[in-house]
């Protein structure tokens, strides 16, 4: 009786433990499955780096004449300068662009990287280099406005041992921000991260200039040009032009002018003396042939004659031969759009 009664007690805890540890498991195995259903919540800074971003390109440079950065046949960027300013000059197809720059890269050289977006955006990168360290600002051009990003500076690690290492950058961007890092050689110098919103502010000395197609040379409106004069123009003197001429000696006192000539679907002139502001005239073609083309500026009663001889242009008429008598042409330099 004893033993009968010790055996039911056993049964009776042994049964008590089971159904214990089987609910504890079968709790357990729901919680575990609620825990695998419930989605990870990631920070900011996964969530940006797995965001679809687009990438921006850097174009190759072709060409360069002293401050003049040539990308391709229809896209100039030219740094400006006098004593007191610079500006960045963009010619690319029909649109120009001019603004005066808030920082002045006064150092031995100055080096021009071009970004370029799937979105027709692009990124300047402006270095004021120096064998010891570099200044460099980031300027973005998107719709016709030029925006300052950053403007930061580093130093050349030992360049006597390790040599000069070149800057270079990584760019991306989503719908809420711009993402760069910044290189010198292998080793990362900044990471940054710009607010797309702030593009939409326009700088108030930017200049633009968009040349209007209505008032083309292929506007028969305006223009009744015939079919050869029309080839002319597009094979043989469409392009932009570029004159400078110092030490001009006047009244005691030496001077500067620069000419550029803009000869696409709308002709304009830009005349800038002494380094000062630039001066834009409006012009129209008089004459064409395959040796030159006559153009009248503004309301001038005077023209400005491009004579091709060869492979060279050159640049004549009154207002040129009274720059410096008795020299009445002077070589100018073509660029093809």
């Amino acid at each position: 009786m004893k033993i009968k009664v010790i055996s039911i007690l056993f049964f009776i805890c042994f049964s008590s433990v089971y159904i214990s540890c089987k609910e504890s498991f079968e709790k357990n195995s729901q919680n575990f499955s609620k825990k695998k259903a419930v989605p990870v919540i990631l920070d900011d800074t996964i969530n940006n780096r797995l965001q679809e971003k687009k990438e921006f390109i850097r174009k190759k440079l072709i060409g360069r004449e002293h401050y003049k950065f040539i990308f391709s046949d229809d896209y100039i960027l030219t740094i400006n300068s006098n004593e007191n300013t610079q500006e960045i000059e963009i010619i690319k197809k029909d649109l120009a662009i001019n603004q005066v720059i808030e920082d002045y890269y006064e150092t031995p050289d100055i080096w021009v990287q071009l970004y370029t977006s799937s979105e027709n955006e692009e990124i300047v990168i402006v270095e004021g280099h120096d064998y010891y360290g570099s200044i460099f600002g980031v300027y973005m051009i998107k719709d016709l406005t030029l925006k300052k990003l950053d403007f930061l500076n580093f130093a050349q690690d030992k360049p006597e041992e390790n040599g000069v290492k070149k800057l270079h950058a990584q760019i991306f961007r989503d719908d809420a921000y711009i993402y760069v890092d910044y290189f010198l050689g292998t080793e990362q110098l900044f990471s940054k991260k710009y607010d797309c919103k702030l593009l939409e502010v326009k700088k108030k000395n930017q200049k633009l200039t968009k040349f209007d197609v209505n008032d083309s040379l292929h506007s028969a409106k305006n223009q009744n040009y015939t079919k050869k004069e029309k080839q002319l123009f597009n094979t043989v003197w469409s392009g932009v032009y570029d004159f400078h001429l110092s030490d001009i000696e006047k009244m005691g006192e030496l001077h500067s002018i620069s000419y550029k000539l803009l000869i696409k679907e709308h002709q304009k002139i830009q005349i800038r003396i002494d380094g000062g502001k630039i001066k834009n005239f409006d012009c129209q073609i008089k004459k064409i042939t395959k040796d030159s083309l006559v153009l009248r500026k503004g309301k001038s009663t005077t023209d400005l004659i491009l004579v091709k001889k060869k492979n060279q242009y050159f640049i004549s008429g009154q207002d040129i031969y009274m720059l410096n008598p008795p020299n009445d042409n002077y070589l100018i330099e073509k660029n093809n759009l």
